[in-house]
């Protein structure tokens, strides 16, 4: 059981690349394919932000955050005390 009082971050990715594209395609990519079962994350509103044109563009700032837009691709099925089971969306289409 995950109490309140756990750590947050779970892991670290880190990249690399020959080039930033190339790093910013892997980084997506481990992203993608990330997967944690249980307590509620962030990979997807992180992939999103590697997704977007401001970050491919290498214009992101401090403020990024404040304004940038996101709406998670999956929508809660059940709720448990301990966890939630999600279902994407958009994998069903």
């Amino acid at each position: 059981m995950i109490t309140p009082f756990f750590d947050p971050l779970l892991c670290k990715i880190v990249v690399t690349g020959g080039k930033r594209e190339e790093a910013r395609g892997r980084f997506i990519k481990a992203l993608q394919n990330y997967k944690i079962c249980g307590p509620t994350n962030n990979v997807g509103y992180l992939t999103a932000i590697a997704e977007s044109d401001v970050f491919r563009d290498g214009k992101t700032t401090t403020t990024l955050l404040n304004a940038f837009e996101f709406s998670p691709r999956y929508v809660a099925a059940f709720s448990f005390p301990v966890a939630s089971i999600r279902i994407d969306i958009f994998s069903a289409l």
